[in-house]
């Protein structure tokens, strides 16, 4: 039985991060980033943004989405009479 200690280096990717979960905080800031952009054009092209039925901005959307293992969003796309998008609601769903 191999009893020697391990060695953990805290160099390489990880090490911004810290040891555990690294790579999860790496991916979930780039998916919160990548939103707020998405969003940011949105509200370029003059589509409202709703976060829970309140007006919003990208950047609380975008953390709102991204913050929580557990919260999980829904689109909710609000259509004008050419139906065409003149909003996007993001509405929290539970678990069930």
């Amino acid at each position: 039985m191999d009893t020697a200690p391990q060695n953990h280096s805290t160099t390489g990717n990880n090490a911004a991060y810290g040891q555990e979960g690294g790579r999860t905080i790496k991916k979930k800031k780039t998916r919160r980033e990548n939103l707020y952009r998405e969003l940011q054009e949105y509200e370029k092209a003059g589509i409202a943004l709703w976060l829970n039925g309140m007006p919003s901005t990208p950047r609380e959307i975008a953390k709102a989405c991204t913050i929580g293992e557990e919260d999980r969003y829904m689109r909710d796309y609000i259509r004008d009479e050419e139906d065409g998008i003149k909003g996007i609601g993001f509405d929290m769903i539970k678990n069930v």
